[in-house]
């Protein structure tokens, strides 16, 4: 099984190896909403929390609902 520290550096690691900028979840969640792919932040990832066991600090939460502007 692997641990938590591993599912944050794994990909890191292989975004790194073929020199691929690293957005994380929140950040092309972000990226959709500017884009006008979803409407709204917080519902997707409210969803993404709750039906999906994602976790997240809640200062990056607040953060992130504030550079969408929600």
């Amino acid at each position: 099984m692997a641990s938590e520290g591993m599912k944050v550096e794994m990909p890191s690691a292989v975004a790194e190896l073929y020199d691929l900028p690293g957005t994380g979840t929140i950040g092309l969640l972000i990226r959709a909403k500017k884009e006008s792919l979803i409407d709204l932040l917080r519902p997707e990832l409210d969803k993404l929390i709750h039906q999906s066991g994602f976790r997240t600090a809640q200062p990056l939460f607040r953060r992130a609902l504030d550079v969408a502007g929600e």
